[in-house]
């Protein structure tokens, strides 16, 4: 029997103290590097999470959702103005419920108040989407919390939107976004 095969084995394979020294070290600082990124990307989550929450204050607590109720308010006094035959064949004929929904959104937005409540809300969303678009906010967390209002104010406010967009190119971007990344 040779030296080699009398010494310790790992695997079936001879090795000397100090090369089991460096495998166990080399493992070692393998899974350290290992931990280092996972507690890295789980501290840049919290981050996100933390930053769209202020996000979720600051619609709580701030003009934007009261512009949104503003909107919502003036939209359900001028859908009480629809006559009831109206409304039916809305709800049988999508395009017709498209024009009527289009109409009803861009006379509420003659009035002055509303058109201000229009942008900020706008303007809220936008940075959140931007927010998102840069890594900075979380998605889960926003979709958790945002998807219903963005969807609802797409829904009744995505014709000006657009016709804004037309004329201004960036406005509303951010909102654009956020809606998609909501999806």
């Amino acid at each position: 029997m040779s030296q080699l095969e009398k010494g310790p084995k790992i695997f079936g394979m001879s090795i000397t103290f100090l090369e089991g020294l460096a495998a166990i070290l080399t493992i070692a600082g393998s899974m350290g590097v290992f931990l280092a990124v996972w507690q890295y990307m789980q501290d840049a989550r919290s981050l996100r999470v933390e930053r769209t929450l202020d996000y979720i204050e600051r619609w709580e607590e701030g003009s934007a959702r009261v512009s949104f109720e503003k909107l919502s308010d003036a939209l359900a006094q001028e859908f009480s103005l629809i006559p009831a035959e109206e409304k039916a064949k809305a709800e049988e004929d999508d395009e017709f419920r498209a024009r009527l929904l289009a109409k009803a959104t861009n006379r509420i937005l003659r009035e002055q108040q509303n058109e201000e409540a229009f942008h900020q809300v706008v303007y809220f969303f936008n940075s959140l989407g931007l927010c998102l678009e840069g890594k900075i906010c979380d998605a889960n967390t926003s979709k958790i919390f945002f998807k219903g209002t963005v969807n609802q104010f797409m829904e009744y406010f995505d014709d000006p939107l657009e016709e804004i967009l037309a004329s201004e190119v960036g406005y509303g971007s951010g909102l654009k976004l956020l809606a998609t990344k909501l999806e």
